[in-house]
């Protein structure tokens, strides 16, 4: 007897993640004396229909209505009106048109056709990056004016930037137009300024000639986070230990407490966060100071726990009960402060699941320094949850390796931690100039890592050397302070202010020992810059002992 194998469908295998493309419009881009009303675009996979929908716009905006029919891969635009005579028509795909898998098309698309004899062809370009971290993002819109402008009213153009910042304008005709950036929420070409940010760019106005391309320079923008978190969920997994949900990741400084209250506004007892679980961010694992009564109602004042932007959490919270669950919560080692290294003053510390209650906690530790092994180390300090362990001494000692053996009461067993310790020859420090060396204007320097280790904020105004940096790869921010007020002021429409000069350098390293060379240039944020591949200004390297010469005082903070 012999049988076959049933067909089945194949399991596993890597995720679909090519996208659509183009691959054929009709009629064919650039086409002249057009005289019809359809429109057709092939595409080279089966697209999502609702996305084709909300991705194609049509420029300028003409107010002509029109039906999309699909056949297979093939859409197809039908106008229910003739096309104005002798203009230049832009049929642009943004890029939110995906596939039926979801993957979307890298960058926008855009068919040009003209009713008349000839394609206007004026170019405009730019970039657009986040003043946060001077990364580009895909999906942001341009508004493109002809004056007189007309907030109010539907922009005439609309481009999308690709993952690059990247934003283009094509087949313009010519005269007098007015770009702004615009948070452009539900899309419908119209800035609404009493909810939508706007930025301008850095000249008000600008006039483009037949055949002329116009580079709008770098715009960064920064749109406003003025939205508070919300906790959304409270639950007891013992009558001392609360799981908190946010709708938002959500931070706290150290020692703060939170207020648990009684439906009357009454406080009943303190809690404090514990950790946020790597898996959630959203959820907060916390003790309450005292035992929460199963037979009352709380609930729970949020506010000591703010959003990334600084904006104190609501609650939407309805009162919950208390639990009479026992104290089941393991002391567990949770994490530490090793990563990516710690500076020679700087202390280790351990975190645990809750308050730590263990005597073994302390004393089982053992720290091994060079050679020598301490059962009894001297600088140990408990904390609620953490376990901070200093150095005898104002620092650890250079040339030294130090291994600390943590007890974890849940696994009965000890963990060794071996950080890095970055003594002085280990740091290296960063050196800015600003190519415009003639502006004594006040200029404000942010410096930040990616780990979060390393944060400084000063002012300069030629030139500044930051020293006792570690070695880790750093983001530079700085704007040129104009109007003195401490923040960057992103430029107004209406009425029309220009921004203040900004830039930004990622990734920039620094080594042992070295000092990393930055020229700060605002060349390429005004009209009729060229806009290089990489806009991030090159650094180069030099010694450490001769760039320290200048005597600044570190404004480092160290966490």
């Amino acid at each position: 007897m012999i049988s076959c194998a049933s067909p089945v469908g194949p399991t596993g295998g890597p995720a679909d993640r090519t996208p659509p493309q183009v691959l054929g419009t009709d009629p064919n881009n650039e086409t002249v004396q057009f005289s019809g009303r359809e429109i057709s675009f092939s595409f080279s996979r089966f697209i999502n229909r609702s996305t084709f929908e909300q991705a194609i716009s049509i420029e300028p905006d003409l107010l002509i209505d029109y039906d999309i029919r699909w056949r297979r891969r093939t859409a197809t635009v039908q106008f229910q009106q003739p096309l104005p005579e002798n203009m230049t028509i832009i049929i642009k795909l943004g890029t939110e048109l995906a596939d039926t898998r979801g993957n979307k098309i890298p960058a926008p698309y855009e068919l040009a056709i003209s009713t008349g004899p000839v394609i206007d062809d004026g170019t405009v370009t730019g970039r657009i990056r986040n003043a946060s971290d001077g990364t580009g993002e895909s999906g942001m819109r341009v508004f493109l004016y002809r004056t007189p402008f007309m907030p109010d009213e539907r922009t005439n153009y609309v481009a999308q930037t690709d993952t690059a910042g990247r934003f283009q304008f094509t087949y313009l005709s010519e005269g007098e137009y007015q770009a702004i950036w615009v948070d452009d929420q539900n899309r419908n070409r119209i800035w609404e300024q009493n909810r939508e940010w706007a930025q301008p760019f850095h000249q008000e106005y600008f006039q483009l000639e037949q055949e002329q391309l116009v580079n709008l320079g770098t715009l960064y923008v920064d749109r406003p986070d003025t939205t508070n978190p919300v906790l959304q969920g409270a639950g007891l997994l013992t009558s001392d230990y609360l799981r908190l949900r946010f709708n938002e990741e959500v931070f706290w400084e150290d020692g703060t407490f939170f207020t648990v209250l009684d439906t009357m506004g009454r406080e009943i007892t303190q809690g404090m966060p514990v950790y946020v679980p790597a898996e959630d961010p959203f959820v907060v694992f916390a003790q309450s100071l005292e035992a929460l009564n199963e037979d009352q109602l709380h609930t729970i004042n949020p506010e000591p726990f703010t959003d990334e932007a600084g904006n104190h959490a609501t609650s939407n919270l309805d009162p919950f009960t208390g639990s009479a669950e026992p104290d089941t919560v393991s002391l567990r080692v949770i994490g530490d402060n090793r990563l990516p290294g710690l500076f020679a003053n700087e202390p280790l510390i351990v975190g645990y699941s809750r308050s730590i209650d263990d005597d073994a906690v302390m004393d089982s530790l053992i720290v091994v320094e060079g050679e020598q092994i301490h059962k009894e180390w001297p600088s140990v300090r408990l904390d609620r949850h953490r376990l901070q362990i200093f150095s005898e001494g104002e620092q650890w000692e250079s040339g030294v390796r130090y291994s600390f053996r943590i007890w974890d009461p849940l696994l009965e067993r000890h963990e060794t931690i071996e950080p890095r310790i970055w003594q002085r020859n280990h740091l290296g420090s960063i050196h800015l100039t600003l190519e415009d060396t003639t502006n004594r204007s006040d200029h404000r320097l942010t410096l930040f890592d990616e780990e979060g280790k390393v944060r400084v904020d000063t002012t300069f105004s030629q030139s500044i050397q930051i020293p006792d940096l570690p070695p880790l790869s750093f983001t530079v921010i700085v704007y040129r302070d104009r109007d003195g007020d401490g923040n960057w002021n992103p430029g107004s429409v209406l009425p029309f202010e220009l921004p203040e000069p900004y830039f930004v350098r990622r990734s920039l390293p620094v080594r042992e020992g070295f000092s990393s060379e930055l020229t700060v240039s605002f060349e390429d944020q005004f009209h009729g810059a060229e806009l290089p591949e990489d806009p991030d200004s090159q650094n180069s390297e030099v010694d450490t002992q001769e760039a320290e010469n200048s005597g600044e005082e570190s404004p480092l903070i160290r966490n």
